[in-house]
């Protein structure tokens, strides 16, 4: 596209940016507000502008989740151009800014009702590799239901066992989500989580760990108690959500939210513990692999 390039965001732009994201979902607003200083501050990654005749009309973010593992996040347009071939062009100028974070996977979410965008992912060579539905549940003290106990190192084995034989986390592409991020989950991930005191769950009377859930803090949403991951029995997966809720008020937060493999039982699960489901629009995350 004629005079339309992409270069590092800087910091007059943030006016013109929020102003044309101010309306990206009518019911929710966006959250670019809350991580822009977060994302110009950024070291490892590089948060990026689409310009067009001198002024901003696209924005998108590299983020390194790891070394190798990139995340592509906050691809906004301009409302009055999209249908234009902006994102196409953004995400071939992009391209040079990518190759720098030497990737071995790249991923991105997308709503899936955004068919422009499937099918730009499909010409640069990406796949639909998971499907998320997104649920969520007030916050709701349980007198009746027991609090989850914080889970430890020692309870990583009996966890990694869960997720090995679990469907729905294999249907989820062994993915997991930490807000509007989709990350793998290897061993010193998990360890992570539990060394941070972001795990909880239940134990069986042998000990082993019967159902868990990560549990994080969204920096763009923080009136919500995040749900990352949830599996496990599914009786018990039924009460640890319900507890999750009560863990929700007694901090404070508003409610309990999180995506959850849509190609899996715990959408239908998590209604028994009272929470709602998006129905109307799940969320797919594409894949490419390999050095580009």
């Amino acid at each position: 596209m004629k005079d339309f390039f992409v270069r590092p965001a800087r910091p007059s732009d943030r006016d013109p940016v929020l102003a044309f994201c101010e309306h990206t979902w009518a019911e929710h607003g966006d959250y670019i507000a809350d991580v822009w200083d977060k994302w110009m501050a950024d070291q490892e990654g590089h948060f990026l502008v689409g310009e067009l005749a001198g002024q901003p009309v696209a924005i998108g973010k590299i983020t390194v989740l790891r070394p190798g593992e990139i995340w592509l996040e906050g691809m906004r347009v301009a409302p009055e151009l999209r249908g234009q071939g902006i994102a196409m062009a953004f995400m071939e100028q992009q391209q040079p800014y990518l190759a720098q974070t030497r990737p071995h996977v790249i991923r991105l979410a997308t709503s899936s009702n955004n068919i422009a965008i499937h099918h730009i992912m499909s010409k640069r060579g990406f796949q639909h590799v998971a499907t998320f539905e997104h649920v969520r549940a007030s916050a709701a003290r349980r007198e009746t239901t027991p609090a989850p106990d914080p889970l430890s190192r020692a309870d990583a084995p009996s966890i990694e066992e869960i997720l090995n034989r679990s469907a729905s986390f294999a249907s989820a592409h062994r993915l997991y989500a930490r807000g509007w991020q989709w990350a793998e989950l290897p061993p010193e991930r998990l360890e992570a989580h539990l060394q941070a005191g972001e795990v909880f769950g239940y134990r069986r009377d042998d000990g082993i760990v019967a159902a868990f859930a990560i549990l994080l803090h969204s920096l763009a949403e923080s009136s919500r108690l995040w749900m990352g991951l949830i599996d496990g029995d599914p009786d018990v997966v039924v009460r640890l959500a319900q507890a999750l809720r009560g863990q929700a008020a007694a901090t404070s937060e508003q409610e309990v939210a999180g995506f959850v493999p849509a190609h899996s039982i715990w959408p239908a699960t998590l209604e028994q513990a009272g929470y709602q489901r998006e129905k109307d629009m799940s969320f797919w995350i594409f894949e490419r692999r390999g050095e580009q």
